[in-house]
C-alpha cells in the first residue's frame, strides 16, 4: 500500500495518514495483517461517509458486490479540520501518489542524465516504487554554467526549453510540464529583451504509469520500468549562442503489481 510505504516521509512533513474504505472491519483487519499495514484504516461498510462526501462511484451497478466503492480522492486536512486541498480522479484505476501530492523528489531518486560544460541535467521522481495507474511526478533539475542562459517558453526567435515525452505503454498519459518563473534578460548588442532561465532551475510534470497488461514485457529481470524523454534547449552566454541541442533523460522505477489476493470467502461482500 503506497500510503503505508510513505508514512515516515509524510510524518516529516507534519502530516498524519488515515484511509477510508467501504470494506468491513474484518476485511481491513485481514488486509493489514497480510500486507503489514500500520496506518489507520477506517471502515465505512454502508458507504455513509463516502456518500456524504459525494464520492460514491455511480458507474457501478447496485447489483454488484462492488457497489459502494468511492472514486479515489486524497484530502489534505488542516489542524482545524478544514480541507485545504483535494486530489481526485474520476477513474478508479488512477490515483495520485503521496509523493506526487507532496510535490518533492523521493530520497535517493535523483540521477544525472547528461550534459556538457555549459549545462547539466538531473532527473528525479516523486516515487521509486510504482504501480499501474498511479499518477506520479517527474522532475528535471537544470544546472547552468556561470553567465550561461537558456530561453524560457514564450520566447520569440530562439529555441525555448522543451521537455519532450511521447505516449508509450510505460506512460500512456503525460500532463504538461510546469516551469518556474523566468527572468527577463536585456540583450544590449541587439536591443532585445527575452525570457530566460539562469543558474539552476527545476521543471516538473505529472505522468500516469501504465497498467500491468501493457508494461509487463517492458520490465527488466528486477521488474524495473524505464521511462524516457528528451530535454531540448538552446544555450547562450554574453558573447555567443550555440546550436539547439537535446539531452536524453530517463527514470528507472521499480514496478509492483497491485494486491490481487482475495480475503477469505466468508469475509467477501455479497451481491
Amino acid at each position: 500500500m503506497e500510503l503505508n510505504e510513505n508514512r515516515e516521509r509524510l510524518r516529516k512533513k507534519g502530516l498524519g495518514i488515515a484511509a477510508i474504505s467501504y470494506d468491513s472491519v474484518e476485511v481491513l483487519k485481514n488486509f493489514t495483517e497480510r500486507k503489514q499495514v500500520s496506518i489507520p484504516l477506517l471502515s465505512d461498510p454502508d458507504s455513509a461517509v463516502i456518500r456524504a462526501f459525494g464520492l460514491l462511484n455511480e458507474s457501478i451497478p447496485q447489483t454488484s458486490s462492488f457497489f459502494g466503492v468511492p472514486n479515489p480522492v486524497t484530502y489534505i486536512v488542516g489542524p482545524d479540520g478544514v480541507i485545504e486541498s483535494a486530489y481526485r480522479e474520476d477513474d478508479y484505476r488512477k490515483r495520485f501518489t503521496a509523493g506526487a501530492i507532496l510535490s518533492d523528489a523521493a530520497p535517493g531518486s535523483e540521477t544525472e542524465a547528461g550534459g556538457n560544460t555549459r549545462i547539466v541535467v538531473s532527473a528525479a521522481s516523486s516515487d521509486t516504487v510504482v504501480r499501474g495507474g498511479e499518477r506520479i511526478r517527474l522532475f528535471l533539475t537544470v544546472r547552468l554554467a556561470k553567465k550561461v542562459h537558456v530561453y524560457a517558453p514564450g520566447v520569440e526567435g530562439y529555441k525555448a526549453v522543451e521537455w519532450h515525452m511521447e505516449a508509450t505503454p510505460a506512460v500512456p498519459e503525460s500532463m504538461a510540464p510546469i516551469f518556474p518563473k523566468s527572468r527577463l534578460l536585456r540583450l544590449k548588442p541587439i536591443k532585445e529583451t527575452v525570457p530566460v532561465f539562469e543558474n539552476e532551475f527545476r521543471i516538473y510534470r505529472d505522468v500516469v504509469v501504465g497498467q500491468p497488461r501493457d508494461v509487463e514485457k517492458m520490465l527488466d529481470a528486477s521488474r524495473h520500468l524505464t521511462i524516457e524523454g528528451k530535454f531540448r534547449y538552446q544555450a547562450c552566454d554574453d558573447k555567443k549562442c550555440w546550436l539547439p541541442d537535446e539531452i536524453p533523460v530517463k527514470w528507472t522505477l521499480r514496478y509492483e503489481a497491485h494486491d490481487s489476493s482475495r480475503v477469505p470467502a466468508e469475509l467477501q461482500r455479497k451481491k
